[in-house]
C-alpha cells in the first residue's frame, strides 16, 4: 500500500485510469474517494473550478487531474476527454455522473430554453461522453458507469422532462451494453433522493415532500450511492452489464 496525501491506499485498482464527470461535490466526489483509496488514477472534471482544485489538492497530481468543463458543452466535453484520456496514457473506466435539474413546473409550462439545457447535459453530454468511451475502448476490457435517476420508473409530475433525459440514459445504457461486449460493461444507478448539495439547498418543505416518499425514512448519503458506483466499475461487477440498479431507499419498490 501507499499514501496519497494521508489517505491509505489499497492495490484493487492499482493503473486503472477513470474519468468522472460532476466528480468535485456530491456522489461524484465519494466515488473519487472510493476510486483513488482504491489505487486508481482519476480525472475529475467539474463545471465549478474551486471543486476542481479542491480535489487536486485533496489528493495530490499522482491519483487526481482536475478538468474544469461543461458537460453540456460539446466541444468542452470533447476537449475533456481528450485531455484525461492523455493525461492518463489511457481510460480503463468513465463515470458519467453530471446531471442537472430543472424547474418543478409541469410539462406544459417549461421554458423550452431550459429544457434544451437539461436534456444537452443529461442526455446529450452522457451520450457524447459514452461515445468516446467506446470508441477508445473498442478492443480492450474497460467499463461505462452513467448515472440515471428513480424518477426515470414512474410519472414524475412536475419533474416529467428531467425524468425523461433519465429514462432515456437507462435505454442509451442497455444498448450500449449489447453492441459494446464482451469488451465493454455498461451500467446504470437511480439514486433516490440523496444529501447532495442539490437536495441540501432545497426548501425544508420541498424535503420533507422527498423525505415522505422514501420507507427507509431517511435520505440516501454521497458515500451509500458510491459504494454502489466503485462496485460497477471495479472488477467485482465483472459479469454484469446491461444492468440498471436502485438505491433510493425503497422509493420505487
Amino acid at each position: 500500500m501507499d499514501r496519497r496525501r494521508g489517505h491509505r491506499v489499497s492495490a484493487a485498482l492499482a493503473s486503472r485510469r477513470f474519468l468522472v464527470t460532476a466528480g468535485g461535490s456530491g456522489i461524484g466526489l465519494a466515488t473519487v474517494r472510493r476510486l483513488v483509496k482504491a489505487g486508481a488514477r482519476v480525472a475529475v472534471s467539474d463545471i465549478d473550478p474551486d471543486r476542481v482544485d479542491a480535489v487536486a489538492v485533496e489528493f495530490g497530481a499522482d491519483a487526481v487531474f482536475g478538468i474544469v468543463a461543461d458537460s453540456g458543452d460539446p466541444e468542452q466535453i470533447d476537449g475533456c476527454f481528450a485531455s484525461a484520456s492523455a493525461h492518463w496514457g489511457g481510460l480503463d473506466g468513465l463515470f458519467n455522473n453530471a446531471g442537472i435539474t430543472a424547474p418543478r413546473v409541469p410539462l406544459a409550462d417549461l421554458d423550452p430554453a431550459i429544457a434544451e439545457r437539461v436534456a444537452s447535459v443529461n442526455l446529450l453530454g452522457t451520450f457524447r461522453m459514452m461515445q468516446h468511451m467506446l470508441r477508445h475502448a473498442a478492443d480492450r476490457p474497460s467499463v461505462i458507469l452513467n448515472n440515471s435517476s428513480g424518477t426515470a420508473l414512474q410519472a414524475a409530475p412536475n419533474t416529467g422532462f428531467y425524468s425523461a433525459t433519465k429514462a432515456a440514459i437507462i435505454s442509451l445504457t442497455r444498448t450500449a451494453a449489447v453492441e459494446a461486449a464482451p469488451h465493454i460493461r455498461v451500467n446504470a444507478i437511480l439514486p433516490g433522493p440523496t444529501e447532495t448539495p442539490t437536495l441540501l439547498a432545497a426548501s425544508p418543505e420541498r424535503k420533507s415532500q422527498f423525505l415522505a416518499d422514501v420507507p427507509l425514512g431517511r435520505f440516501g448519503t454521497p458515500d451509500e450511492i458510491a459504494a454502489l458506483a466503485f462496485w460497477l466499475l471495479s472488477d467485482e461487477s465483472s459479469y454484469v452489464t446491461g444492468a440498471v440498479f436502485t438505491a433510493d431507499g425503497g422509493v420505487t419498490a
